[in-house]
């Protein structure tokens, strides 16, 4: 009897902690979510691979359905599955809540430009599935 109760108490830990949302660090507040349900500005959304701020602030960059995203300290480029969004820090660098804005979509052609003019370099980057 004292067994199953330890295999049942087992089993509903596992499955309560195995149902959280897994997120990923990018650089100060910025994460990638597995899955979303509201985006910055509390609009239901159904977003995978979500890069955003957390806490969010109503302004700051929400990139869904990420394929790859590479980094260093003053940019963040997001590959989606609806073309290529950078985020370029501003005179505060690369923070939730002080103006970093998201520009694009872009093509690989206008992205492949971007990283020679600004002679981007990664010191990070990660793969989604």
């Amino acid at each position: 009897m004292k067994y199953k109760r330890h295999l049942v108490v087992s089993i509903i830990l596992l499955l309560v902690l195995g149902c959280g949302n897994g997120k990923t660090k990018i650089v100060d507040y910025y994460y990638i979510f597995d899955y979303v349900d509201f985006d910055n500005n509390r609009n239901r959304i159904d977003g995978k691979n979500v890069l955003m701020c957390n806490p969010a602030f109503k302004n700051d960059p929400f990139v869904k359905d990420l394929k790859y995203v590479e980094w260093n300290d003053s940019v963040i480029i997001a590959t989606t599955t609806n073309g290529h969004f950078i985020i370029e820090a501003n005179s505060n660098g690369l923070c939730c809540g002080c103006g970093n804005e998201t520009k694009g979509p872009f093509t690989l052609n206008e992205l492949n430009n971007f990283k020679n003019k600004n002679d981007f370099q990664h010191i990070d980057k990660i793969k989604l599935d």
